[in-house]
């Protein structure tokens, strides 16, 4: 059964937020898309970083954001740019339809909403691939409204501050810390803790601005809060894929707009099963009978692992065939390509 905590006593919330914005005044993280303490963000800024920072480390963000924010400065250019140019900025993040995602919505706030983000969670969270973290974190950052964004940081730093073993009271524990006056600050600086001192398998306690209030601390047992539930072992999938080869250029397939790598390039490929597919099909694509093996590439995603045979062949005409596209080697660069056709092409 849940009891309430005695940080919950009135004066120690008061004492317990007071030390948190104290902290962010000083201590917080310099990033390149953070305002100084106490001051309102850009919503598109927040917006951007928020969208990248989803399952992958600040120190990977750092140099795509900057990359991206040169390109696409403001909302209206991310709007009037294509769909291809977001995505090959965005190429190696992972997660493409975050990509999609930030494309479609710059444009429906652009036609829909005049240029200006909704003000408020609840109405952020009406556009597509903005959900209740993205939301809460847009309009606390960049408006001021006291709601909590509940990352998997904070999360893990306020079950260790009350030693909450049911998440299910993560939430309203939050709230009750949460400032009404700093509602982005208060975010960021429970972020910060958690990023540098309060990590999922390792803590370093005495560098922590909440130390003296942490029951976790005080269990002598940190590390047990949250409960965490038994990781399950990612599945294994199978493919080919196919290396198709003209003159000085690469056959290149545009992937269907919805799914995994929905709208990127990338190498024809057999569907991806659970079984081991045959080594050498009878008939790959366009029709083409002659394979030779090059190597196998293995690449993990967040729920499965692929396994990939590279089969390839050199054609003398290049013909033109819907849905694909012969791409001078030269240019590779410039186009959207996942990672793992990425390792494909790099022949072992």
């Amino acid at each position: 059964m849940h009891r309430t905590s005695s940080l919950q006593a009135p004066h120690t919330v008061r004492t317990i937020t007071q030390v948190l914005l104290d902290w962010y005044a000083h201590k917080a993280r310099q990033l390149p898309w953070r305002a100084l303490p106490r001051t309102l963000q850009d919503p598109y800024i927040v917006w951007i970083s928020e969208s990248m920072l989803q399952q992958t480390t600040v120190s990977k963000v750092i140099p795509y954001f900057t990359r991206f924010f040169i390109v696409f400065p403001t909302l209206s250019q991310l709007a009037e740019a294509s769909l291809d140019e977001v995505l090959t900025l965005w190429q190696g993040l992972g997660y493409y339809a975050r990509a999609r995602h930030l494309h479609h919505t710059a444009r429906l706030i652009q036609e829909e909403h005049k240029g200006c983000f909704p003000r408020t969670a609840q109405s952020l969270q009406k556009l597509p691939g903005i959900g209740p973290y993205t939301a809460a974190a847009i309009a606390s950052m960049a408006f001021g409204e006291p709601v909590v964004a509940l990352d998997a940081n904070v999360s893990r730093v306020v079950a260790r501050l009350f030693a909450l073993s049911d998440q299910a009271f993560l939430l309203s524990h939050a709230q009750s810390l949460l400032s009404i006056e700093y509602p982005g600050d208060f975010n960021q600086a429970l972020m910060d803790i958690g990023a540098q001192y309060c990590q999922m398998r390792q803590v370093a306690c005495v560098c922590c601005p909440l130390q003296a209030f942490c029951q976790a601390r005080q269990s002598n047992a940190p590390l047990s809060y949250p409960s965490h539930r038994k990781g399950t072992e990612r599945r294994m999938r199978y493919a080919i894929f196919f290396c198709i080869l003209g003159k000085d250029t690469l056959l290149l397939e545009r992937r269907p707009e919805k799914g995994l790598l929905g709208g990127l390039y990338g190498l024809p490929t057999t569907p991806w099963t659970q079984t081991p597919q045959d080594s050498a099909p009878t008939i790959g694509p366009l029709g083409i009978t002659q394979w030779q093996f090059s190597h196998i590439v293995t690449h993990t995603f967040t729920h499965f692992r692929l396994q990939a045979r590279v089969l390839y062949t050199y054609v003398s005409e290049q013909n033109p065939y819907a849905g694909f596209s012969w791409i001078p080697h030269t240019h590779l660069e410039k186009y959207a390509l996942p990672t793992v056709f990425k390792k494909a092409l790099r022949c072992g």
